[in-house]
Formats: structure tokens, sequence, C-alpha cells
């Protein structure tokens, strides 16, 4: 089973990642951009997670 992780601004991804998944759905992962994504003031800025498990994203660090 695998994951996939989306950034997106607006509807345009910005960044994903693929992760595999084991057959019980335990998962811990923590990502540090090195580079920072960046959005314009105001900009739609989301986390997708696609699979059949619960899944949640948080989005931290962030500077306007």
């Amino acid at each position: 089973m695998y994951k996939r992780q989306l950034v997106k601004l607006g509807t345009t991804v910005i960044w994903q990642l693929q992760l595999a998944a084991s057959a019980a759905g335990n998962l811990a992962y923590s990502h540090s951009f090195k580079v920072p994504l960046k959005a314009e003031v105001g900009a739609l800025v989301s986390v997708t997670i696609d699979g059949t498990s619960v899944c949640n994203a948080n989005i931290a660090g962030y500077e306007i």
C-alpha cells in the first residue's frame, strides 16, 4: 500500500512524495524542506494525502 503526499499552491502541485505503508497502515513521517516552499500572501496552500486509511498533515514554520 502506498500513500502519496501532495503540497499544492492553489491547484498546482509544488511538491509530492510517495511512501510505502505497512499492511497495518502504520507510518510516521516527518519532512523538513532545505529550501522553503514559497507562496504569495493570501494564496491557498494545502496538503493532500491519498490513501485508504486515516491520515493527518501539518504545515508549520512558515513566515510571511
